[in-house]
């Protein structure tokens, strides 16, 4: 595990923070919030609520693949928040980074948005939440070293285990996200169990913050 880091990816809203806090305490690993490393211009524009051009990104990424560069060189392990919304975003984190491997928090938007309106200090609302999910290249098969944690819809309904995120990642061509076909002996000998118990915890207590303030917007 050590030199290793996952990087928890995804629009604003979906509990990156959270989830990353709590993944790396279970792994002993370090924890890095990616809107730490934004330039000044940028914290700027999103206090605002101005979405960030591509532009404006780069240099953001640039500083968040030596943060991962410089883990990897000194051997250790880190979880590190980033939405990594576009595909060539996540390639750039990649170049120089073969142990990189990515979480991806997915939901609804209108669960999202619940949050992001329950947030205080929070640098995006709104327009911007609406811009990211707009700008959100989902990952496919083509990108196997990315596993996707759906964080909306109803815990009861959540069944699939998550995949080692320090496992090397399967070729191209097979989905390399999640494994169906496995027993559940299997599954619980493929997946660590640290892993699968901090994520399922912290996406149970998340989904049911924001069932309870959808439920009380609607009384």
């Amino acid at each position: 595990m050590a030199g290793q880091c996952i990087i928890l990816m995804g629009v604003s809203g979906t509990g990156k923070t959270t989830v990353g806090l709590a993944l790396s305490q279970a792994l002993g690993a370090k924890f890095i919030d990616g809107d730490d490393l934004h330039p000044r211009q940028n914290i700027i524009k999103m206090a605002a609520g101005q979405p960030l051009e591509d532009s404006d990104r780069q240099p953001w990424l640039e500083r968040i693949g030596d943060v991962i560069f410089s883990l990897g060189q000194k051997n250790e392990s880190g979880v590190l928040v980033c939405s990594a919304l576009k595909k060539h975003y996540r390639d750039q984190l990649r170049e120089g980074n073969p142990c990189l491997r990515f979480l991806w928090l997915t939901g609804d938007y209108d669960c999202i948005l619940q949050r992001m309106q329950a947030r205080k200090g929070t640098l995006c609302r709104k327009r911007c939440s609406r811009s990211q999910f707009a700008a959100l290249e989902a990952p496919d098969a083509n990108e196997p070293d990315i596993q996707p944690v759906d964080v909306s819809s109803d815990v009861s309904t959540y069944r699939r285990p998550f995949v080692n995120p320090f496992s090397p990642p399967t070729p191209t061509g097979s989905s390399g996200m999640i494994i169906d076909t496995l027993t559940r002996a299997e599954k619980n000998a493929f997946y660590p169990a640290v892993i699968r118990k901090a994520l399922r915890a912290v996406i149970q207590q998340s989904r049911t913050r924001c069932r309870r303030k959808i439920h009380r917007r609607r009384r």
